[in-house]
């Protein structure tokens, strides 16, 4: 019984890392409408970068808010690229042609960190690596509460920047019908690099 509510409790912290990399997702979707074949490719990238970061000498910690930032000026100026292609005036059918171009892309991605990173796994270690939260007779590692804190923080203010603000707004707007969106002012193409910005940096920052 002890184990059956230790991973009860190990899969809802896990669990809340998901709900942000899905937010991500969805409104890249809803943007875009572009399923993203790559999801588990940002995340990779961005775990295999984490590690990179924390070899220079970095706290894991500190290496969380560099992920985003930087995956965030990547997304933003590659989402053009993305949008071209797949809604290029020779593309037919735009879903269709975003599938097969994020699913090269996450080959692409797959080959680049296999041939930088290899095949061996990687470790990071932090000063609460193996360190556990003890109550009631159950032992939950510190590392597991801190994603769950992270990704609930993380989580609500997505949340509330698409309720309470003016840019999140139109982002609302335009998930909902670009073109009504465009007629009423709305920078569509904005919105969309920033979505996609938003996305591939929460993303990366979770692996």
């Amino acid at each position: 019984m002890d184990l059956l509510v230790e991973t009860l409790i190990s899969g809802i912290c896990i669990g809340s890392v998901y709900v942000l990399i899905s937010i991500g997702f969805s409104l890249c979707f809803g943007v875009m409408h572009i399923i993203d074949f790559a999801v588990g490719d940002w995340l990779m990238i961005g775990g295999f970068v984490g590690y990179v970061l924390y070899q220079t000498g970095l706290d894991p910690f500190v290496t969380l808010p560099i992920l985003l930032i930087v995956f965030f000026i990547i997304g933003y100026f590659f989402q053009p690229v993305i949008q071209h292609v797949v809604s290029g005036r020779r593309t037919t059918n735009p879903a269709l042609m975003g599938l097969v171009f994020t699913y090269g892309l996450a080959i692409f991605m797959e080959g680049i960190a296999l041939s930088i990173w290899g095949h061996d796994r990687r470790f990071i270690r932090t000063a609460f690596t193996g360190e556990s939260l003890a109550f009631g007779g159950f032992s939950i590692p510190y590392m597991r509460l801190l994603v769950f804190f992270i990704g609930l923080a993380a989580t609500i203010i997505i949340l509330l920047w698409l309720a309470k603000t003016k840019t999140g707004l139109r982002v609302r707007v335009t998930a909902e019908d670009r073109q009504i969106a465009s007629i009423l002012g709305v920078d569509v193409r904005r919105s969309s690099s920033l979505v996609f910005a938003i996305y591939t940096g929460i993303t990366a920052m979770s692996g």
